[in-house]
């Protein structure tokens, strides 16, 4: 069976290597390619993740009938439950934004914005920190630019929680949970306890002084033994209670420390209620 080639271009008039044409590359690919190279990928991300998770909280905010005009602005069946009606409104913004390349993300959520009621968008601006004293001030304009603000600001990002494994052992009350070393330590002196006990056998039975000897060997042995478990646990024991002072004394410095962030915390929220007065003040004054 013959194998196909493809279509091989005309060679230059100088004479040299004909060029073979190549299929270009599909829009799927393309897009991908623009994708990884775009810096603003990340920060668009980010930006939809915020604007995602504001949009569910603007829409929990929604009563019953706030909902059913918010629906009905946007051609939705106002007659569905609140909780199918939320899903209805994020369907819309998922369908609208499967229109868009992924760039200015922003506009998917506008058009939800404009027929959103107000009061609502007070009340979420209040929820977020980010209140609103004047009713002169569009709200819209205000929560557009909060959620780009969290995306492009890397310290106002979402924090997302890391977590440690820690094992936490407990002692059992009937002694069956011991660690390795506490169990060497006691097969060790049980072992010694049953020779002596063996050789004070063997001197009742047999007079020997061979026998005394090693009975008396074997006493040794056992409290040679015992000192130096001894000697080991309190070595132990020093060392817990070594750790345990350092770490109550890294919660008193905690302590202290989140009392001094609490006293620096409550002194800026009421150096930015007086500032955020003093600008709309100038600002109605202006108006």
């Amino acid at each position: 069976m013959a194998t196909q080639l493809p279509p091989v271009a005309p060679a230059a008039q100088g004479g040299g290597v004909p060029l073979v044409a190549t299929k270009p590359k599909s829009s799927k690919a393309r897009r991908r390619l623009l994708k990884a190279s775009d810096p603003f990928a990340e920060q668009n991300s980010l930006l939809r993740q915020d604007m995602a998770k504001g949009l569910d909280d603007i829409l929990e905010l929604h009563n019953p009938v706030e909902m059913s005009s918010l629906c009905g602005s946007l051609g939705i069946d106002i007659d569905l439950p609140i909780e199918e009606m939320k899903a209805e409104v994020r369907r819309y913004v998922q369908s609208h934004k499967a229109k868009e390349n992924g760039t200015h993300v922003e506009r998917n959520y506008h058009e939800v914005l404009k027929v959103v009621w107000e009061g609502v968008l007070f009340e979420y601006l209040r929820s977020v920190g980010q209140p609103l004293h004047s009713n002169h001030l569009d709200p819209r304009t205000f929560v557009a630019r909060y959620w780009k603000k969290r995306a492009t600001d890397p310290k106002n990002r979402l924090f997302v929680p890391y977590y440690t494994g820690r094992e936490v052992r407990n002692c059992h009350e009937n002694g069956d949970y011991k660690d390795d070393d506490l169990e060497m330590v006691l097969d060790d002196v049980e072992t010694k306890e049953i020779t002596v006990k063996k050789m004070e056998t063997i001197m009742r039975k047999e007079r020997d002084y061979r026998h005394i000897l090693n009975f008396l060997n074997a006493v040794k042995e056992l409290r040679d033994a015992e000192k130096s478990h001894r000697d080991y646990l309190i070595l132990q024991v020093e060392k817990l209670r070594s750790v345990h002072g350092h770490w109550i004394s890294s919660q008193k410095i905690m302590e202290e420390q989140t009392e001094e962030l609490e006293q620096r915390l409550a002194a800026f929220e009421d150096n930015y209620v007086f500032d955020l007065a003093a600008r709309e003040a100038s600002v109605e004054n202006l108006g």
